[in-house]
């Protein structure tokens, strides 16, 4: 099992001082262990195989892209959006990644929300997704969210999930489980949750919180029983590399070396706790 890393978390700028580059960012992960990469794919096509060519020559890997969301935005023109979902897609298979995470949570609420309309509304979204990545070697791997801004989101139930997951071919899609969005939606159930779908797990977003926020701070900074949950990832999917995704906060350079070291070994840390 590989230990991955979004390597963008090192490229905001702080201060005055000017943001380091992607290829930078790579060389910094892959010097203290990282391997499975987890890349933007609103890439470029030339930019992606600028990237492609440059993780070719090194350790690392693209093991999976994000693609876009929209839940946040007004006035979604979700035409454009399919759109967009395939131009990152032809972007993520220039990058050669193996995954593309999708969030099944996407609705025009110009209509009344309902599970059963939410359903069908994504699986006919991303349709066109899991079909290119059916042709081109890759998967569809749908995140489990959680339940916010006091309307229904699809994808933050187990059940919903594996519905979505079901709707398409066995060999083409899975989950991508968020380890911290897994205990915002499941506060005291997050363990068996993730034990619901861990074989069908294909990919991760490892991060930690506490005080009910979706914090994405590293593991052992929140309150997480990761014991509890390597269990499970030992015996459900262990071959399925774990992924760092943390988000806040903005880290002079002077500490960049140290901070990717202590991650890594945190994450090498989980990784004993699984045997």
């Amino acid at each position: 099992m590989d230990i991955g890393i979004a390597p963008s978390y090192f490229m905001k700028k702080y201060g005055r001082e000017e943001p380091i580059t992607l290829f930078d960012a790579i060389d910094l992960s892959v010097r203290h262990g990282f391997r499975a990469m987890l890349l933007s794919s609103q890439m470029p096509r030339e930019r992606a195989l600028s990237v492609r060519e440059y993780l070719e020559a090194s350790p690392a890997y693209a093991h999976q892209t994000h693609l876009p969301y929209y839940r946040y935005n007004k006035n979604v023109d979700y035409g454009e959006v399919s759109k967009k979902l395939l131009f990152c897609a032809e972007s993520s298979y220039a990058l050669g990644a193996d995954v593309m995470v999708a969030h099944a949570d996407e609705f025009d609420f110009s209509v009344e929300y309902t599970p059963q309309r939410a359903f069908d509304f994504n699986r006919r979204l991303f349709e066109p997704v899991v079909e290119f990545a059916a042709k081109h070697g890759m998967r569809v791997a749908f995140e489990n969210v959680f339940e916010d801004m006091g309307r229904g989101r699809y994808g933050s139930r187990t059940e919903e999930l594996l519905r979505v997951c079901d709707a398409f071919p066995s060999d083409t899609v899975g989950v991508c489980w968020d380890f911290g969005h897994g205990k915002m939606e499941y506060p005291e159930g997050y363990v068996s949750a993730f034990d619901a779908v861990a074989d069908r797990v294909i990919c991760t977003h490892l991060h930690d919180n506490y005080y009910y926020k979706d914090l994405h701070v590293a593991p052992f900074l929140g309150d997480t029983d990761f014991s509890a949950l390597m269990k499970i990832y030992k015996e459900k999917c262990p071959n399925v590399p774990l992924t760092l995704e943390l988000v806040y906060g903005t880290l002079p350079r002077a500490l960049h070396e140290s901070y990717a070291a202590f991650l890594y070994e945190g994450c090498e840390f989980l990784r004993r706790l699984s045997k």
